[in-house]
């Protein structure tokens, strides 16, 4: 599900910036060649036709089971080496906070990666960093149509090697009130029904 978008309207632009509308130029997007997107770690992504940035009916909804662990949607990239830029539009449905994560999959445990947390209600950035080998030279999130908030991680990565990237439903604003399993992202009960929309989750090399 290469190239998703999110809209919605009414959201005020950063320091009278035009809303973001997805038809900046930011690269060749590095997710493609039939790889796609899956739901994993106990959530559902689905192409529910709902209104996106660009005015198309293209935005999915990311929603969260009732297990336990992560809840999130995850797509492999190409090869990516040096420079790195991850970007997502994310709008809150009924889940206020968010994590995008970005890995280098160097080993199992995915200790290289970038990551940013962010609230959807008031378009902040709640946390971030990065560990291991990768670092995390910047973090934005800005003001798109719809509601929508587009966020974008630039890092740098020092590895070789394809990577994947993550976007996780949150609880917690930040990483250290959340509960963290091994892979270095957010765990817990879900609700069964708390959403987010999604749309052109997007990394370039």
């Amino acid at each position: 599900m290469t190239g998703l978008e999110l809209v919605g309207f009414g959201a005020l632009p950063p320091s009278g910036a035009p809303l973001l509308d997805g038809s900046e130029s930011d690269g060749t997007n590095s997710i493609g060649g039939g790889i796609g997107w899956f739901s994993g770690g106990g959530a559902t992504l689905a192409n529910t036709s709902s209104p996106a940035p660009d005015g198309t009916n293209t935005a999915y909804t990311l929603t969260e089971d009732s297990g336990g662990g992560r809840h999130m949607a995850y797509s492999y990239t190409g090869t990516i080496s040096g420079g790195v830029s991850a970007s997502a539009y994310l709008k809150d449905i009924s889940r206020r906070y968010a994590m995008l994560h970005y890995e280098d999959n160097s080993s199992d445990d995915f200790t290289n990666s970038i990551f940013a947390f962010v609230d959807l209600v008031t378009g902040t950035i709640t946390d971030s960093g990065s560990t291991g080998t990768m670092v995390l030279n910047s973090v934005t999130i800005e003001a798109a149509v719809g509601g929508f908030y587009k966020i974008t991680m630039n890092g740098t990565q020092v590895n070789t090697r394809g990577g994947t990237f993550n976007i996780h439903l949150s609880q917690e604003a930040t990483k250290a009130a959340s509960s963290i399993d091994y892979h270095g992202q957010p765990a817990y009960t879900g609700d069964g029904a708390s959403s987010i929309y999604v749309w052109r989750p997007k990394v370039v090399d």
